[in-house]
């Protein structure tokens, strides 16, 4: 056994580890974010649009009670 050869110990890796130029960084994922209006916003919009209280129109029939 020849013991005048040092082993490679975990300060030899640490050092090669830390070398900035043997690990290049990778690149940061950029994800685009698109602002969406409220959604309670353009329902009660759309819900307003649809049911306008001023004015009342019934499709099928009459709108008066039904005799007992």
């Amino acid at each position: 056994m020849d013991h005048t050869k040092s082993p490679q110990g975990p300060q030899d890796a640490d050092v090669e580890a830390k070398d900035p130029q043997s690990h290049s960084p990778k690149p940061k994922k950029e994800l685009l974010v698109v602002s969406l209006p409220h959604d309670n916003d353009v329902m009660a919009q759309e819900m307003a649009d649809l049911f306008d209280e001023d004015r009342v129109t019934h499709q099928h029939g009459s709108a008066q009670p039904e005799k007992d």
